[in-house]
């Protein structure tokens, strides 16, 4: 009899013992998740609705199935930035998304139709600009003053629109030496 109460105690330790493991376990959980619901003003639900999570890194897209559902599982417990857009909705920024260990959030977005303006434009462009009539750039005094390195004129071409230098002037370690360049219609022996 004493074998039967012995293993009989073992059992009930080794059943306490995955329980309490069991509990452990689920304690490891560390992230939640966002289930939403997105409707137009008469409470249908409305589906292809791109719903965007900013997670403050790369942002999370979703889009609304015919339900009109959302999820984003597996979040990290944090307060998000939710937007939910649609082709002749308004579309709706929630900046308050609070996720929290363990626990579902969810939510109902309400998206009301938007005004679509069409804006036409009658005219043409000129296809020079009258008031640029050379190539290149002109550089004041002041300017030439406020550029941060030694007084070097090829730090002049690295900032000119559409000159290439071959090499870059950090802190006036390659003042004094010249530079090749090429600008734009030229080539890099002219």
């Amino acid at each position: 009899m004493k074998i039967n109460d012995r293993w009989g105690q073992v059992c009930v330790l080794a059943g306490a013992l995955l329980l309490l493991g069991a509990g452990a376990a689920f304690a490891q959980l560390q992230s939640g998740n966002l289930y939403g619901k997105v409707s137009d003003e008469a409470g249908a639900a409305l589906p292809g609705v791109t719903v965007t999570l900013d997670t403050g890194e790369a942002p999370r897209v979703q889009v609304t199935n015919a339900q009109g559902e959302f999820r984003f599982l597996g979040l990290a417990p944090a307060t998000y930035g939710l937007k939910a857009e649609r082709q002749g909705y308004s579309p709706v920024d929630d900046e308050h998304i609070v996720i929290s260990v363990g626990h579902n959030t969810n939510i109902e977005l309400t998206m009301a139709k938007g005004l679509e303006e069409v804006v036409s434009v009658s005219g043409e462009s000129p296809l020079l600009d009258p008031k640029q009539d050379h190539p290149g750039a002109i550089v004041s005094f002041n300017e030439l003053q406020k550029i941060p390195t030694a007084r070097d004129p090829w730090t002049v071409l690295e900032g000119t629109p559409g000159v290439l230098v071959d090499r870059v002037n950090v802190g006036g370690n390659q003042s004094g030496q010249q530079s090749a360049y090429t600008g734009p219609g030229s080539f890099g022996a002219q």
